[in-house]
Parts: structure tokens; sequence; C-alpha cells
């Protein structure tokens, strides 16, 4: 039989936050499904030489990563609107539902982490080692973080549960359960602050050498001279990254952020 699980009063307005989060989310997402959508019968109405450039981006590699961090998104999105009946009732119904959540949730979040950092190594590699990937690679790259995130989000339903379900109510969410912390903080927490970290790392490289502080040619060295500037064979798709790069250093700081606190509050 499901039970009840009624919010304390200090987290009330949390509640209604994630709630406010997720609908303006899900009203993005479907303008850029919309968007998307909108090209493809363009395109297909005016035949193949005149496919718009925004369409042609998401036949790119990058493209295909940024359509697959879009879906990780989905899922979180879609797990934040399944708590909008819990904030009506004020608290949290244990049950099927809440397990539906916390999957979500699970796999949003480490699909979301891992496709930050393959974008990031794929801007890395194009940038600064001037490297192009294989589409047979990409292809792989994109369908492992996808069973990645899914083998660890079904993961907690084949362990040993001495303390009764696994996922079940974790504050305002349902997530793993904090009678789990170490199983929630090594796949869940650790997973996110490794992509963080990672991807901050890359993409503040990626920054120095688009500014010339740092030249890898012949080897790694430090300039002050900002004149000095990568070069490659396709000079249009280098500087659409370069603008993709400094669009992306502060988003996996943010999501580094975040998740510290809530790990310690949380």
């Amino acid at each position: 039989m499901d039970s009840f699980m009624p919010f304390s009063p200090s987290i009330i307005a949390g509640a209604a936050t994630v709630n406010v989060f997720a609908t303006l989310c899900t009203l993005s997402l479907l303008s850029v499904a919309l968007r998307i959508i909108w090209l493809a019968i363009r395109s297909r109405m005016a035949g193949e030489e005149e496919k718009p450039h925004v369409y042609m981006f998401f036949q790119t590699q990058l493209g295909n990563y940024a359509v697959c961090l879009l879906l990780s998104m989905t899922f979180n999105t879609f797990a934040g609107i399944l708590a909008l009946p819990w904030l009506i009732a004020r608290g949290i119904t244990v049950g099927p539902a809440c397990t539906a959540q916390a999957v979500l949730i699970q796999v949003g979040t480490l699909s979301s982490g891992y496709f930050t950092v393959i974008i990031a190594i794929h801007t890395f590699m194009s940038l600064v080692l001037k490297r192009g990937q294989s589409l047979l690679l990409s292809r792989c790259a994109m369908a492992f973080g996808w069973a990645l995130a899914a083998v660890m989000a079904a993961l907690p339903f084949f362990v040993a549960k001495p303390n009764g379900d696994i996922y079940g109510p974790d504050g305002i969410m349902c997530g793993i359960r904090s009678a789990y912390a170490q199983l929630r903080f090594f796949l869940h927490l650790l997973p996110i602050l490794v992509a963080s970290v990672l991807s901050a790392i890359l993409y503040s490289v990626i920054f120095l050498v688009l500014r010339g502080t740092i030249v890898i040619q012949g080897g790694i060295r430090l300039t002050l001279d900002p004149t000095e500037r990568w070069s490659g064979r396709d000079e249009n798709y280098n500087r659409f990254l370069a603008r993709v790069a400094r669009s992306m250093i502060w988003y996996p700081v943010g999501v580094c952020d975040t998740n510290t606190i809530k790990m310690i509050f949380g």
C-alpha cells in the first residue's frame, strides 16, 4: 500500500521553486523541439540544396551530442513535473510515481553529466588538438552514455536493501534515500562532481588556448600574445566551436556548485 509523507513547512517554498523551474524548463525544451521540427519540415519542402544552416548543425557530431544533452535535460524536466501533485498535496506519496521520478532524475542527471563531458572532449580535440572524430566513435560514445545511465539507474533495484527500498522520498523529490548515503554518493553525486570538474578543466584549457594564453604547437607553452590563435582546416566549424566553448565555460562550474550544495545539505 502506498504511504504518504508530508512536507515540513520549511521546505514548501523549495518545492514550489522546483515546480516553477520545471515548468520553465518544459517550455524552453518544447520551444527547441518545435523549432527543430519546423526546420525539418521546411527543409523537406525546400529541398536538399536549401537546407538552413541551423538545421545543418544537427547533422554534425556536436549537434548529435547537443541533442543527447537536450534529451537528458528532458528526463529531469519530466521528473520535476511529477512533483507538481505532491506540491498540491503538500507531501510525497510513496509508490510507482515516486520510483519513476527517482529513475528519471538518475538517468537525466547522469546522462547530462556524461554528454557535457563528451561535448567538452569533442571541442577540446577539435580546437586544441585539431583532431577529428570518426562517425563510428561518435555513435559508440552516444550509445555508451545512454547505456551507462540506464545501468546505473537500474542498479538500485538489484542490490541488497537492508533499510527498505533504495528509491524513495529524498527531501522535496524522490531519489536515492538518505538511508543509503554511500550508495547515493557513489551512484549519483560522485559521477556528477567528476563530470563537472572534468568539464570545467577542459573548457578552461580551451578558453585559454582560444585567447592565446596557452599555445600547443610542438609542445605546451604560455604566452601573453593574444594574436597567436589556432587555425584549422574547417575555419567556420572551429569558430562555431569556439563560441560554444566560451558559452559553456560557466555551465559545469554552476553544476558543480549546485551539486556540492546538494551533497552538503541534501
